[in-house]
């Protein structure tokens, strides 16, 4: 049994986290007294920050998992807006990564799902929970409306499927210009599908008619939904498994 905590000091946790926007300066006190922090879009998840944290006149940037592209749902991040800091603080993840161009992945992308699709196969897709899985939510929704490809089944398997969607319809504030304009303009949440099925288990799934596209959890195959599909289905020649990350 685990006893190491309970939900109530989870609970308790978050009692004591204080909730900022983005560009909002907040000045400590206590241990922290003159010490001054503020938060930037980091354009790589909802809510993924930047630090810039500032102290008479020295100031580090803690800039760590970024994105300077933009996204279907996101802003890219401020960080080039802040100039010349004391100190700089950030990693080198995929410095050594060459990406071809977003059109070109993205049709690669969709060929290799809906070829699979059209030759009766499964195509998993392991993905994070609540994090990357959002951008390619909407990316397939809208190309399988625009394809008119309603007649082959795309499913978001997650414990907490639904709660995430649901979550994620009330943070546009957070999203990108395109997304706020769309739903101001138009009153259109880009997260209300018209295609993709939400699932919280595998009986769940089951009930969806096959072939079907499933984005799921987790990315590394160590364990979840993820690891159980490609298990069932990796004996079969006509799946595709396909690492988004």
């Amino acid at each position: 049994d685990f006893d190491l905590f309970t939900l109530d000091d989870v609970d308790l946790a978050f009692d004591s986290v204080v909730q900022l926007k983005y560009s909002q300066h907040v000045v400590l006190e206590g241990k922290g007294q003159g010490i001054e922090i503020t938060p930037f879009a980091a354009g790589h998840t909802i809510g993924g920050t930047i630090w810039k944290i500032k102290k008479e006149t020295e100031e580090i940037v803690y800039a760590v998992d970024y994105n300077h592209k933009r996204e279907r749902h996101l802003n890219p991040t401020v960080l080039e807006t802040l100039t010349r800091p004391t100190l700089l603080i950030t990693d080198a993840f995929n410095s050594q990564n060459f990406q071809t161009s977003r059109k070109k992945r993205d049709t690669e992308l969709f060929e290799s799902i809906v070829g699979t699709l059209k030759a009766d196969g499964n195509v998993l897709l392991p993905t994070d929970t609540a994090g990357r899985v959002l951008e390619l939510l909407i990316c397939l929704d809208q190309y399988w409306s625009t394809e008119r490809l309603g007649n082959f089944t795309v499913a978001f398997l997650n414990n907490v499927s639904y709660n995430t969607i649901e979550f994620a319809k009330s943070q546009l504030e957070w999203m990108s210009d395109a997304v706020m304009k769309s739903f101001d303009n138009n009153r259109e949440n880009q997260f209300v599908f018209n295609h993709v099925k939400l699932c919280q288990n595998l009986s769940e799934l089951e009930k969806l008619p096959k072939p079907y596209a499933v984005l799921t959890t987790m990315e590394s195959l160590e364990s979840g939904f993820a690891r159980d599909l490609f298990l069932e289905w990796a004996q079969d020649p006509k799946n595709l498994i396909i690492f988004t990350d």
